[in-house]
């Protein structure tokens, strides 16, 4: 059963604004699978902002658990940019605990690389993975692995950190989960709704997502969870928001932030989506016209969303290419062709490859550099298109 979310998830107000509704959407992001699949889109995705406290959600959703299981699957150790970001995190977060005495629990970490980085420190973690990346967890004697979701009315929390990078936003009840916890210190990153705002990342917005933290939300969200905020620019990236919170166990903690909505910058974002879908769908179809074969560089959540909203399907794209090669061989939801390594491109030559990524596209620039002499290039955010030459 579908529900209608009336009041904001973080500071109970009913004074929610419209912003933007995409209409139906499949229900995952990062959902692969062994033989190709295709289905209608069902789901639907409506997004509104709190008046009060610039909490961003979708107003229409169902928790669908089942999403996160046997073809989900998220990873970080595919990508120099992602490893070079989690060593800075680690860097920051780990000044706060102590080798062989201080114990972490990581909930939703993936293919489990930041854990890496505590278990070489002889760290003694948790972490609770239910998709397919658990199998990619390296095994350490400094770590306890559990294939299945952490329940949070039933599983110890008592830590000295508990880390939850990219999950909260996926949870029903976020501020219910946080009070749940007891953990010393607690650092959360998730997607940064400011940047996705300010930069137009129409392709950032999943139905698997029920939240969108801006800074003034997460931070109303850790007061009312008693966390007191000691640290808010962990993550070196500006799409992320990184934070450390400490255990004060006090719920009246109410910081009173100004508010930084900006209502031109709303209406732009809440009526820019058609015009910008106009604008690449025109140039595609102008590719089309020309007998150019098209590629598209990135299966990540990005790039799977990207796809699905601007309606490009394998009518349009003559295949997809991805760095990570775990994802290699498998298919996307409604793509007749599996997912292709890079190394591809020297046997299919493509006319124009779209890159569907927005944090690593200077990796990805690299790579197509070291296989393709000379092919036209189209970037999505922002959008531009250019030729690019091998040196």
């Amino acid at each position: 059963m579908t529900k209608d979310k009336n009041t904001c998830l973080v500071c109970r107000s009913s004074e929610l604004l419209p912003l933007i509704d995409f209409g139906n959407c499949h229900s995952s992001s990062q959902s692969y699978y062994v033989q190709p699949k295709f289905l209608e889109k069902e789901n639907r995705l409506s997004i509104s902002i709190c008046l009060k406290c610039e909490h961003i959600q979708n107003t229409h959703y169902e928790l669908l658990n089942e999403i996160y299981e046997s073809n989900y699957f998220s990873s970080s150790s595919f990508s120099k940019t992602l490893i070079n970001h989690l060593s800075m995190t680690y860097s920051k977060v780990s000044k706060f605990i102590f080798p062989g005495k201080d114990d972490i629990i990581e909930i939703g970490p993936g293919d489990g690389q930041f854990l890496q980085f505590f278990t070489k420190d002889n760290f003694n973690c948790s972490c609770y993975e239910p998709s397919d990346a658990y199998e990619y967890i390296q095994d350490s004697k400094f770590l306890k692995k559990h294939k299945r979701y952490f329940e949070f009315e039933k599983d110890k929390s008592k830590c000295s950190l508990f880390i939850m990078r990219h999950v909260l936003e996926h949870l029903e009840n976020p501020l219910h989960a946080l009070k749940s916890i007891e953990a010393k210190y607690l650092f959360i990153e998730v997607p940064n709704a400011d940047y996705l705002i300010k930069k137009n990342l129409y392709s950032d917005f999943y139905y698997d997502h029920v939240s969108y933290f801006t800074r003034n939300s997460l931070r109303k969200l850790l007061a009312l969870s008693g966390y007191k905020l000691i640290e808010d620019d962990v993550s070196g990236l500006d799409e992320f928001i990184g934070v450390i919170a400490k255990k004060i166990n006090n719920s009246n903690l109410i910081i009173n932030t100004p508010l930084n909505i900006d209502k031109y910058q709303l209406e732009s974002f809440s009526k820019g989506f058609y015009s910008y879908r106009m604008l690449i769908n025109g140039h595609i179809d102008s590719f089309i016209n020309e007998g150019k074969r098209i590629v598209a560089w990135g299966a990540g959540a990005r790039g799977i969303t990207l796809l699905e909203r601007i309606d490009l399907d394998d009518k349009k794209i003559s295949y997809i290419v991805d760095a990570d090669r775990r994802k290699v061989g498998k298919y996307l939801v409604n793509f007749s062709q599996e997912i292709k390594d890079p190394n591809y491109l020297l046997k299919l030559p493509p006319d124009v490859i779209i890159i569907t990524s927005l944090t690593f596209i200077d990796e990805i620039l690299n790579h197509i550099k070291s296989l393709l002499n000379e092919v036209e290039i189209v970037t999505l955010y922002p959008y531009k298109k250019f030729r690019l030459y091998s040196p």
